[in-house]
């Protein structure tokens, strides 16, 4: 007795999905003795199915032609709508960039730089003039003092007072000695010697105009 059975029943029997079934049976490799109908006859449809798909397994793939390139295939990045080099070519893309290092420009130090010195130049004659209109100025304005004219007005007092002192001796000492009863010439001459080392101590002192203290 034959056994008939349904498509998805035949495909579960035999290991494979329905749609392979149907296909098997519009390219005849399941022929039309085997069905009855839409459902089949086990034995028979067994029998072709296992024939000719050994015969398909059999079949010799397709070798690619060696003037046939491969395809690259475009990977779409998620994010964006391009698609990036890095995408198609994955790891081989490094090797299309170049392996020589990039030339780095020469350092110019700007002490070297004929530009930046010419700017410290610059800045230099504006500053001297600034100061110089500064100082005029307060020349104007008669809070300035020429420091030689300065200088030459104080050693001018300082030598009329030593003159002053050293005549003081001749001054005083006559009435000094009448007036004590002591030797005239004497007094003068101990008079005068105390003068000049007051004079020498006061000749001594050093100051300097250019200082505020």
């Amino acid at each position: 007795m034959l056994e008939i059975v349904s498509q998805k029943e035949f495909a579960d029997r035999v290991g494979v999905k329905p749609p392979a079934i149907s296909k098997a049976i519009r390219t005849e490799r399941i022929k039309p003795s085997a069905m009855k109908g839409k459902k089949l006859i086990y034995e028979k449809a067994l029998e072709q199915f296992k024939k000719n798909c050994d015969v398909a397994k059999k079949r010799k793939p397709k070798q690619k032609k060696e003037s046939e390139k491969p395809v690259i295939k475009k990977v779409v990045s998620k994010n964006t709508n391009l698609v990036t080099e890095e995408e198609i070519f994955g790891d081989a893309f490094d090797s299309f960039e170049s392996k020589e290092p990039k030339k780095k420009a020469p350092y110019i130090s700007d002490n070297d730089d004929p530009e930046n010195e010419l700017t410290k130049q610059r800045t230099r004659k504006e500053k001297a003039m600034a100061d110089m209109a500064e100082l005029k100025v307060l020349e104007y304005e008669g809070s300035l003092v020429d420091v030689e004219k300065a200088t030459l007005a104080v050693f001018n007092v300082m030598r009329e007072q030593r003159d002053h002192w050293l005549r003081f001796a001749d001054r005083v000492s006559a009435n000094m000695a009448a007036r004590f009863e002591i030797d005239k010439v004497e007094y003068k001459t101990a008079l005068l010697e105390e003068v000049k080392k007051h004079c020498k101590d006061i000749g001594e002192l050093n100051f300097d105009l250019t200082q505020d203290n």
